[in-house]
């Protein structure tokens, strides 16, 4: 595997930054609004989240838990269920029929990822004041599931005296741009899923302006790196082999949810 430097640059200057930005500021401390007011320590969350990425969109989940050790720390344990395109996926239709549904063509795979991994949350700024906004730092890592699914596509097929239109699943060999009428649905042939294993490490900065110490609205916005055994055949192999064995994306986050004493 061979990958750009540039990429692997940044990502690792995103990732070791962070992580020793927290090492340095997950000291702060809650002080109350009002001196003699009681303070409450939430130690268990819980939210779902939406997302998007440079890659594309998805949904997620989130449990943690207050460190027993330090309570300027949080264990969390997250999934997320995301499409990812390939960054050259372009998107074309037949021009010669209004009804057509667009497709991408030589793509033969549509590339879903399942991730669930096990992070930190560093608290790096408290809401010294109510309606005020609490910072963190979260870092993250586990396994990055990856599932393939055929690409189906509506194409013309000679039967005696008419062509027809028939579902057939892409073939780079036998399906040109001029006999293709149009995708044929995501779920077409739902039950033809490939699973690839892989990886993945994430790192973010989280800000929650929930105005209930009860409630959790947030904002994540960081970057993920997605690594895997192989090369993703997200597309059908021309002349060059253009699929890639790793993605870098980064991403917007909104989570709800609630905390819990």
């Amino acid at each position: 595997m061979v990958l750009k430097t540039k990429e692997i640059v940044l990502a690792v200057f995103f990732m070791s930054t962070t992580i020793a930005f927290a090492q340095t500021n997950s000291g702060f401390y809650k002080t109350p609004a009002i001196p003699s007011e009681t303070i409450l320590i939430y130690t268990k969350e819980s939210s779902f989240a939406g997302l998007l990425h440079s890659n594309g969109f998805g949904i997620g989940g989130k449990i943690s838990k207050l460190s027993e050790r330090s309570g300027f720390r949080k264990r969390s344990y997250d999934f997320e269920f995301i499409s990812m395109r390939h960054p050259k996926e372009i998107s074309t239709s037949n021009q010669f029929y209004d009804n057509a549904k667009s497709y991408v063509f030589g793509k033969e795979n549509v590339f879903m990822v399942l991730r669930t991994g096990i992070g930190t949350d560093y608290l790096l700024f408290d809401k010294a004041l109510k309606n005020g906004v609490e910072i963190g730092l979260n870092i993250e890592a586990g396994s990055s599931l990856g599932i393939l699914k055929p690409v189906y596509l509506d194409v013309f097929v000679q039967k005696e005296s008419s062509a027809e239109i028939e579902s057939q699943r892409y073939d780079k060999d036998k399906h040109q741009l001029d006999g293709i009428y149009g995708g044929s649905g995501f779920f077409q042939e739902i039950d033809q899923l490939s699973i690839l294993p892989g990886g993945y490490a994430k790192a973010a900065l989280s800000f929650d302006w929930a105005k209930e110490d009860t409630k959790l609205l947030c904002l994540e916005t960081g970057m993920a790196v997605d690594i895997y055994p192989k090369k993703v055949p997200i597309f059908a192999v021309f002349d060059k082999d253009i699929n890639k064995q790793y993605f870098i994306t980064f991403f917007a986050k909104v989570s709800f949810g609630k905390r819990r004493l």
